[in-house]
């Protein structure tokens, strides 16, 4: 009985870790490309640089990898450490604030894969 449950929480855990993953590129996306604030430029370097580490990572994402897991949340961190100035910058929007939610969800989606991933393979 147990062992469904911890399986049904990692199933959810893995979807909302797959989900906020893409919706996290999304953003980042239009944060670079579309939606930028009035004293930057558009820049498709940018958005390949931001996005390349997501990119890179996604294939283990996918096969449900628990040390690529363990990796997404120290990424996140770097993600985490830029968007926190930005929020105090009025020239960004909301868009800083969408993005904060979306990793902070994307974090703990992902470390709690990790954890109850690691006990349905003991």
């Amino acid at each position: 009985m147990q062992d469904l449950s911890l399986y049904r929480k990692t199933h959810w855990a893995m979807v909302l870790t797959r989900t906020n993953l893409f919706v996290l590129m999304g953003l980042l996306l239009v944060s670079t490309l579309l939606w930028v604030p009035e004293h930057k430029a558009p820049n498709m370097t940018i958005a390949i640089l931001v996005l390349l580490p997501l990119v890179l990572i996604l294939p283990w994402i996918l096969k449900k990898n628990t040390r690529a897991h363990i990796w997404l949340c120290f990424m996140l961190l770097g993600y985490f450490l830029n968007v926190v100035p930005q929020l105090f910058i009025p020239q960004y929007g909301l868009m800083p604030y969408l993005e904060l939610v979306v990793l902070i969800t994307l974090f703990v989606s992902a470390m709690l894969f990790a954890r109850w991933q690691h006990r349905l393979n003991r």
